[in-house]
This record gives C-alpha cells, structure tokens and sequence, in this order.
C-alpha cells in the first residue's frame, strides 16, 4: 500500500456561468432526428452553449395538430391529433460537431424515448438544461423569447439547493401574436372568412400549429390554441388559449350599438387542458390581431413562456420582500376606433422540488392576459382575454409562504358608449373532466428523471461493472436486473433491495464477474411495494479483451470513489496528476489496493473536479462530481 498525492480542479465556479445574466439556456433548432444524431440550425448561443457530457432537454413546440381540419369554416384549426406536440425529455450531449464555432449536429448518449416529427407544420428545440451543485441567483432570471424557431424555454437543475434571491419571469416569451390587417380596406361584416390570404383581415396568433401557407394566416378563424384575427369591419382579434380556452373578440363595427350581428370577431384558441401533464406542456397561444382601417389597431398578446425547475430543495433567505416566478400572457392597451387586439394565455410552469423552505412570500403566476379595449364612442370589437395557463407539481406543494394565480384575462371594451359591451374573457373552466379547475395540478408523471437520474454499464478487466442513481425513491421494494444476449430473451440477472422511500441520491453498482464473451445487454426494472413495475431503457455492453478504460465510480459521489486499474496499467509505472486551472492543488487521501486507487475526498467542498491518469503515452481525463 502506498499513498499518492492527488490534485483535483474545482470547477463549479467555472460552470457557474449565470452570475449576473438574465438567461442561462442555450438553444437551437432540431431539422432532423436520426437515432441519437440531432441536425441543429437556428444556434443561439449568446449565454450558454451546447457542450459534451452536458444535459440538454427536446421539445416539440409544433405539430401538425389539425390535420384535415383546414376548411374555411368554424371547425378550422380544430385539433386532428395532439401528435408529439408539447413532449419533451433530458438527454446528455455525447459530442458536437460545429462548424466556425457554431454548433451544426449532436450527437446524445442514447436515442431518445419519445418520438419528435420535423416537418412543414411541425418544430422541435433542443435547450440547454444547466446543472448546478448549488445555485443561488443573483439577477432577474428570464428565458429567449421565442421567435418562431427557438427560445421561451427556461430550464434549471440544481441538486441540492436553489435559493432564490431575484424573480423568474417568461412573461409574453411564448407564442407571439398575430398582427393587425396591412390594408385598411372592408366594408360592411363578414361573419364568414375563416382563413384567408387577404391583407383586409387580421392575422392569427401563433399556436402548436406552425402555420406555413399563406391562406392560413388571416381571419376569425382560430388555429390550435392561437386566437383568431379580426374580421371586417373593426372587430376584434381573439384570445390565445391554453390551459383554458381563449376568448372571443368583439363583433365589430356596422354603426349600430350591438355592433356586427352576427359577430365578425376572431375566435379564441383552444384549451389544451386534456393533453396537460408534466409530460407535455406547452407555450401560451398568441392573441389575434385587431382589423383595422384608420391604423389604430395593435398586435395580438405573446403568451406565457415555459419555465422547468429541478432541484432537491427551493429556499428563500429572510427579508427577501416578496418574489415572483411568471408565465403569464400580455394585456393589450387601448386601441382608437379600430378593432382591439386579443391577448395572450398564460404558459406553463413545472415544478420538480422535492423540498421547499421558503421564508418569505413567493407567488407564482399564469395568467392569461387582458384584451385590448376600444377608446371610441361606437361599438367597434374589443380583443378577447387571454385563457389560463398551468402550474404543475411533480413533487412536493409548499405549504406555506407560497400563492399560485392563474386567472383567465378579461375581455376588452367594445367601445365606450354604455351599450357596447366587452369581448370575451379567456375561459374558466377547462374543458377536460379530470383537468383541476384552477390550473394548479399534481402530476406524478413525466419525462425528466426525477428518480433514475443514470443506468449505466461498462466493461472493466473483462467484467461488466452496471451502475444506476436516483435522485428520489417512493415506495420502492426493489430493483430488477435482468440480462441477454439478443436483447429479446431475458433471464433474471440479480434483484437489488431499494430505499423505500426517501429524498435523498442513492448510488447503486452491481458487478457481472461472468458475462458472455460478445455483446450483453442489461434490462433495469424497479418494484414498488403494490407491486407496480417501471421498466427503464436498455443498456448494451460489448465485452472487449483488449479494452484499456479506466473506471471511476461512484461519479457522483459524496467524496469517496474508486478508480479501478486494469493489470496491463498495473505493470507499467503510472502516475496520478490533479490540475487546478487557477495553479491551485487540493490533496486528498488516497491508497493502492488490488488494482484500485481509493480517493477519500470526502472534506473537499461539492463541486466539479477532474483527475487525469497517465501510463506511458496513454493518457485519460475523468471528470469527477461530488455532491
């Protein structure tokens, strides 16, 4: 036994990145999806960017969603199929490949479980999700607002305790609204025109539904859940819908109190409440522009953004004055003797805390937005409110120092005369049976692993080491491993008793001291105690003789981890060196035992560290997590 000076460089206040910025997400355009391959355009990457081993999340903002629901009639834009619209998935970045600095493809670490569509009508972005030990904020924290390709996402994972210190706020960072008609021309009303390419007519909002042909884009016509524009003469644009849906704008002008009868306003988008999980979630829909003639009219509302929080534990520091996290859709002012525009629905907020200790106030908020109101003496149309959008728990509800609003918007004023009446407001109840009424919902589903955070497999000295980390466990009696040669026939490898319930990270490893000498493949399975079973991803191992990897394991850890040593590594003279890129070392306790190196890092701080092993010309880095 002998004892080896290790060094290790701390990187969490490298990877801190946010400090003083306003976003941390990276993002781009998903074009193609080939296995684990993704093709990229669209990159922003002006406050993160793409990197390997790093997290990422996939979603499909659009879909073709209202299939042969296209005629000009009140069904257009009527959802079809909801498709793969509003999923989304964590993946790891295996490598980049950039081309003059910018990212064009990636390529995951494993293909990805749910199924995403490019197409004419449909769009996907891939969105950095940044991972941090510990995280405190320091600014006003917000997302890209979405541009018709990327943005409107804000995503963090903390893994132990994000303490919040400023606001988060996608507010209008979802899907934008439809604009006010380019030509100030129409007469009379037309209760008719659902879709059309004319300049006379208002433009839809934007919705799950990438609109791409031109005689889609104007008129009362709703698409998915963006509202309709105005039709003429001066009526009102509709609201975009959400968790509820959008209301209706006004009726427009005919010079008679009531205004157009029957009403030429645009219709309010749809409410996705039966599709809403924390699986699926989607921008607010965009508020229909107003019809205009005397250029008085204004753009329809953006909706909410989505914002997605990871982390074991949410606190506050005392005396902090109140906070906000927001997804809530815009208002629309006052508009002259035009037709008014429709606001924008509330988004999408997803907690995944499995603690919160909050001491002070903390409200969170999806509202729809206002529709805009007419400041004229007739009745022309005002703009429809904005529906509800969502907040969901897929961990624990604090109980205290914590408010929740997602109200609907109000409906603009017709005209100020005392007959002329309001547009709209977004709706208040969703239309699903089982949708909670209020927009607040539990939902123990969803993509993001929250309890298996990795299962993993390799081959060390000709045996196959299986690891697998969860961030949680509730009620679960044991883990399932089963093993293969063809991936098709199974036979029961090993069961591993589980934590039961708790919230803490568990560390798992099992070792195959005989596996079969070609490709293995590995089945992981966790039982609750009802007997409940998920089945999670398979993993393949390809049994190497000649295979020289190192393996550190546990990673992460506490501070305590192996580094395991192949005999053709243990015959040759190696060395172990620890680089601070700041010129700083950091010892830790080490040993030498039967082929492994036994790292006791245990009093360094929680952070990221690296350790690089070199034996004659072969050379390995290892990045190390302790948390």
């Amino acid at each position: 036994m002998k004892n080896v000076l290790v060094y290790f460089t701390i990187l969490s206040g490298i990877f801190t990145t946010a400090q003083g910025q306003s976003v941390i997400n990276a993002y781009a355009k998903v074009t193609n999806v080939s296995g684990a391959n993704l093709s990229l355009s669209n990159v922003n990457e002006t406050y993160a960017t793409f990197e390997a081993g790093e997290k990422v999340l996939i979603m499909q903002m659009q879909d073709n969603v209202i299939g042969s629901n296209t005629g000009n009639n009140a069904n257009f834009g009527n959802i079809s199929t909801i498709g793969s619209a509003g999923l989304y998935e964590e993946a790891t970045i295996q490598s980049v490949t950039e081309s003059a600095g910018t990212p064009t493809s990636v390529i995951l670490t494993s293909s990805l479980t749910n199924s995403y569509v490019v197409g004419t009508n449909s769009s996907i972005q891939i969105i950095s999700f940044p991972e941090y030990v510990n995280y405190t904020t320091s600014a006003n924290l917000t997302a890209l607002p979405w541009n018709g390709n990327v943005g409107g996402v804000f995503a963090i994972d903390v893994n132990n305790t994000l303490t919040l210190a400023n606001n988060i706020s996608v507010n209008a960072q979802g899907f934008t609204g439809g604009l006010p008609n380019p030509t100030g021309d129409g007469t009379g009303c037309d209760a008719a025109t659902y879709i059309t390419n004319s300049n006379s007519y208002a433009r839809k909002g934007e919705s799950i539904y990438k609109v791409t042909s031109t005689n889609y884009r104007a008129a009362r016509g709703k698409v998915a859940n963006g509202g309709g524009g105005g039709n003429f003469h001066n009526a009102g644009g509709g609201g975009g819908g959400n968790y509820t849906t959008g209301g209706a704008g006004g009726p427009g002008w005919d010079g008679s109190t009531g205004g157009c009868t029957p009403t030429s306003g645009g219709l309010g988008g749809l409410d996705l409440s039966s599709y809403i999980n924390a699986s699926r979630v989607f921008l607010g829909g965009g508020g229909g522009g107003g019809q205009q003639n005397n250029g008085a009219s204004l753009t329809g509302g953006a909706g909410g953004g989505i914002i997605i929080i990871r982390a074991s534990t949410v606190q506050t520091n005392g005396g902090c004055g109140g906070l906000s996290i927001t997804a809530n859709g815009a208002s629309k002012g006052l508009t002259g003797n035009d037709g008014g525009a429709g606001a924008g629905a509330g988004g999408s907020i997803v907690f995944q805390v499995n603690n919160w200790s909050l001491s002070c106030a903390v409200a969170t908020e999806a509202k729809g937005g206002n529709g805009s109101s007419v400041n004229d003496g007739n009745t022309h149309g005002g703009g429809g409110g904005g529906g509800k959008g969502v907040i969901i728990f897929s961990g624990t509800v604090p109980a205290t120092n914590f408010s929740t609003s997602n109200a609907q918007g109000t409906g603009g004023a017709n005209g100020t005369n005392g007959g002329a009446g309001t547009a709209v407001a977004g709706g208040t109840t969703p239309s699903s049976a089982t949708a909670d009424a209020d927009g607040v919902m539990e939902s123990s589903s969803g993509v993001l692993p929250v309890e298996l955070l990795n299962w993993n497999g390799k081959e060390v000295d000709n045996q196959v080491l299986l690891t697998w980390t969860t961030a949680a466990e509730k009620n679960n009696h044991y883990f399932t491993i089963e093993r293969s040669s063809d991936a098709k026939n199974w036979e029961v490898f090993e069961i591993v008793e589980g934590a039961g319930t708790t919230d803490r990270k568990m560390y798992y490893d099992l070792m195959d001291e005989e596996p079969m000498p070609s490709t293995n493949y590995y089945r992981l399975s966790q039982t609750d105690y009802d007997g409940t079973t998920e089945v999670f991803e398979i993993v393949s191992v390809k049994l190497d003789l000649f295979a020289t990897n190192l393996l550190l394991y546990p990673n992460p850890s506490n501070g305590l981890f192996k580094i395991k040593l192949p005999d053709v590594l243990l015959e040759a003279d190696y060395a172990i060196q620890m680089f601070d890129v700041n010129g700083r070392a950091v010892e830790a306790n080490v040993s030498q035992e039967w082929g492994e190196v036994v790292v006791d890092a245990t009093s360094l701080s929680t952070g990221y560290y690296f350790v690089k092993v070199a034996v004659g010309s072969y050379i390995q880095n290892i990045k190390v997590i302790i948390d």
